[in-house]
């Protein structure tokens, strides 16, 4: 049941990395927000963005990228 310290880091290490992108989206977010695009376009980035931040999200600190195995 203990993991080891290594393993521990490893973890640590792929959750900054996720906070670190999400950080990253929310300033891209934040930037493209001051472009003038069309309707369309606007809400199809938009999405593109929302779309991304809540996948990294769901997989990672939601943990169901690990849940592919146990359902397959």
């Amino acid at each position: 049941m203990s993991e080891s310290a290594e393993h521990v880091r490893e973890h640590i290490k792929l959750y900054w990395k996720i906070g670190g992108a999400l950080l990253v989206l929310t300033a891209v977010t934040v930037g493209v927000s001051y472009i003038q695009f069309g309707v369309a376009l606007g809400v199809t980035v938009a999405l593109i963005i929302a779309i991304t931040k809540g996948s990294l999200v769901a997989s990672y600190f939601m943990h169901l990228i690990g849940e592919r195995r146990s359902i397959y």
